[in-house]
């Protein structure tokens, strides 16, 4: 009879501990594991032509529940989509607690943009039935894409403006001309233009600011197509403020510019 009402406490006491597990275990249920961590983002290229593709290095040193999707988010300037995105190994990614998942980058042709890459990696994880994804810090990388240009050479070149400067010598210049010449730098895209207004400055200041002739050297860019005068020296010490412009199928280049004195001036390059 003793022995029996032993093995009874016995039983009753392990019914009890199971209880307390199961009761723990319900209120503490596993902790999730760490999210994934990422190193780096890397592009293969920081530069592209237009319509172009680079390759995107997506560096996973840790992820203990196993990679189980990428996210990306693509953003210009002004915080458009340019381009696309492909994850190319994914499916051999998936599952791995590590490794270099490998995304391809295509720029969209005739578009000229600086365009931010942001990557996070997600994971797949299960709690009490249900589905949680655990997600590493977002990272990204910076591209900029440019359009391939030839413009470099020596063009004739007509100009005219206004000035906002009641002592210019003439005013508004019309039919300016001169020579100007375009130089290849080593950004694409990018001219070191000697005349930067055509000599309407000659036009309107010469006698007037300075005695003798003066050539204000600038920087042109050539964006897919779309001109603008990005910077010039001017003997004053202004900058621009606005500038626009193109070049058409014969390789005539036409911009407008204006600087921070309100002066505005046009010139139309025509290649010799």
């Amino acid at each position: 009879m003793k022995k029996l009402i032993n093995i009874q406490y016995i039983l009753v006491l392990i019914l009890l501990i199971s209880s307390c597990v199961d009761d723990y275990q319900d209120a503490n249920p596993p902790r999730l594991l760490d999210a994934p961590a990422v190193s780096s983002v890397i592009a293969a290229d920081d530069l592209i032509f237009d319509g172009q593709s680079t390759q995107i290095t997506i560096v996973v040193v840790d992820c203990p529940a196993g990679i189980d999707s990428v996210a990306y988010e693509i953003a210009d300037n002004n915080g458009d989509p340019i381009g696309s995105v492909t994850i190319d190994n994914l499916n051999e990614m998936k599952g791995q607690t590590k490794g270099d998942i490998v995304a391809t980058y295509t720029s969209v042709a005739k578009t000229a943009a600086e365009v931010s890459l942001t990557f996070t990696v997600f994971d797949l994880q299960e709690r009490e039935g249900e589905e949680i994804r655990k997600s590493s810090v977002p990272q990204g990388v910076d591209i900029s894409i440019v359009c391939a240009s030839d413009l470099a050479g020596t063009y004739n070149a007509v100009s005219g403006g206004s000035s906002t400067d009641g002592g210019a010598a003439v005013n508004p210049a019309v039919d300016i001309e001169s020579v100007i010449t375009l130089t290849a730098t080593e950004t694409p895209g990018e001219y070191d233009i000697d005349q930067s207004t055509g000599k309407v400055f000659d036009a309107w200041y010469l006698g007037v600011y300075y005695d003798d002739p003066t050539d204000i050297a600038g920087v042109l860019k050539d964006a897919c197509g779309s001109i603008t005068l990005d910077s010039y020296e001017s003997p004053f010490g202004d900058g621009i403020i606005e500038s626009s412009g193109s070049v058409d199928a014969n390789g005539i280049i036409t911009f407008t510019a204006m600087n921070e004195y309100g002066d505005e001036w046009t010139v139309v390059m025509t290649p010799q």
